[in-house]
């Protein structure tokens, strides 16, 4: 029994020993933002309304993120960990997140998800999306060695290009104007290339191949509701979402000549009913494309940025009136055949610093048309924002003013004016 007993010990201790011993530093972070403004200023309908007098105190951006990291520099590993609490739209939200990534050799490969949870609904009629225990969850891989980068799954796969100021107080047009400056392109499950050409130059080149999901992640067919609110065609709830294959291409190119950032994004895409329901669907389809131009030029200690975009969604439906080239309210808009949008925007800004004080002062334009069976409507609107920040002990302070100069609704001026001033204050650790 003696000699089976030193025996097991003896042999345990070689399996011990042969453990080899791995060094894993660990981590832990902390961090969170809050943001506090209260503006105020004047709002005019139309050229019959009277002006109003506007003010507003609200929070935005609140959240709370706790990450734990775990690396091995010798084996080239890391794996990382988060949680992040927030609101949106009235919803209390959790945000888990998981990344890790391995480098060989000269190349390094990573992959990261993430599931968003609503834990509570929003009350407000604003925010009848938001359901109690909705999730949404994405993940994307890449591998890259520093000059090539593949990447598969959901991401950001294109940016708009944009170039604007840094200390910009409220855009009035981005919030009188659906769409705003920069290319349409959003988050998409899709596949990239990037290349890195030289020290200044990168490529990235997008496609997107799957089922009926945005085009770009941006564009689809018109929401719907029923003459009792029930959302038939909202978001992902739309039932017939598979019947239906999304197809997209773009590229984009960032570059630096003579010391200016350059920027310029290209896409488009479509959807249309897949071989099994090509007949029951005759005739729909979604085309859409979009292009972004930024430039960033240093002039002395202060900065110019100009951006151009362009913007057109063609929408058809197989029936004269349907409410997915249209959306609304069944029982109260009659439906269209056919919906385009067309939309060109422009920014031009001057960044600049006195002292400790940023300041930006950012033109903006924006000019649309829609065409809805063949009939066309122009809209646009210009605006003035003077923007200034600095720091405050440990709050950064971003205050100013902004006026909406013209607005133009069906060709003609409609008479609406908006000047707002005020202030934010965002705190951050």
């Amino acid at each position: 029994m003696k000699k089976l007993t030193k025996l097991m010990l003896a042999t345990a201790a070689t399996v011990v020993l042969a453990i080899p011993a791995y060094a894993v530093d660990l981590s832990m972070g902390v961090s969170g933002s809050a943001n506090a403004r209260f503006l105020m200023g004047s709002k005019k309908a139309s050229t019959t309304a009277k002006a109003e007098s506007y003010s507003e105190h609200d929070t935005t951006g609140n959240s709370v993120t706790v990450s734990f990291t775990g690396a091995d520099e010798e084996a080239g590993k890391s794996v990382t960990y988060s949680i992040s609490l927030g609101q949106d739209d009235g919803s209390f939200t959790e945000n888990h997140a998981l990344s890790g990534s391995t480098t060989l050799g000269d190349w390094t490969g990573s992959a990261s998800t993430s599931v968003k949870k609503r834990v509570g609904a929003a009350t407000d009629a604003d925010d009848s999306d938001d359901a109690a225990g909705g999730s949404k969850g994405d993940t994307q891989v890449t591998l890259t060695d520093g000059k090539m980068t593949f990447k598969l799954g959901t991401a950001a796969h294109l940016g708009s290009a944009k170039k604007a100021g840094a200390n910009e107080f409220y855009n009035t047009i981005s919030t009188d104007e659906e769409l705003g400056v920069g290319a349409r392109v959003g988050a998409f499950d899709g596949f990239s290339f990037g290349y890195q050409v030289d020290d200044a130059t990168s490529v990235t080149v997008a496609l997107q191949q799957e089922a009926g999901e945005k085009v770009l992640g941006k564009d689809r067919f018109k929401d719907n509701r029923t003459t009792s609110g029930t959302d038939v065609l909202r978001n992902s709830k739309w039932a017939d979402t598979a019947k239906f294959n999304t197809n997209s291409f773009g590229f984009a190119v960032a570059t630096n000549a003579g010391g200016a950032d350059i920027a310029f994004t290209y896409a488009s895409g479509s959807m249309a009913p897949n071989a099994t329901n090509a007949t029951t669907y005759s005739g729909y389809s979604v085309g859409m494309n979009t292009m972004g131009l930024g430039v960033s030029v240093p002039v002395g200690a202060m900065t110019i940025a100009f951006s151009y975009s362009t913007y057109a969604r063609d929408l058809k439906c197989g029936t004269a009136n349907d409410f997915w080239c249209q959306g609304g309210d069944n029982a109260s808009v009659a439906g269209y055949k056919t919906n385009k949008t067309s939309d060109t925007a422009m920014l031009l800004a001057l960044d600049g610093t006195a002292g400790d004080l940023g300041w930006t002062v950012t033109y903006q334009s924006d000019a649309s048309t829609t065409t809805t069976n063949g009939t066309a409507s122009t809209a646009g609107a210009t605006g003035l924002d003077i923007g200034l920040k600095q720091a405050v002990g440990p709050v950064t302070l971003n205050y100013g003013l902004t006026t909406l100069l013209s607005k133009t609704t069906a060709g003609s001026s409609a008479g609406k004016s908006t000047m707002i001033y005020g202030g934010k204050l965002t705190y951050a650790f």
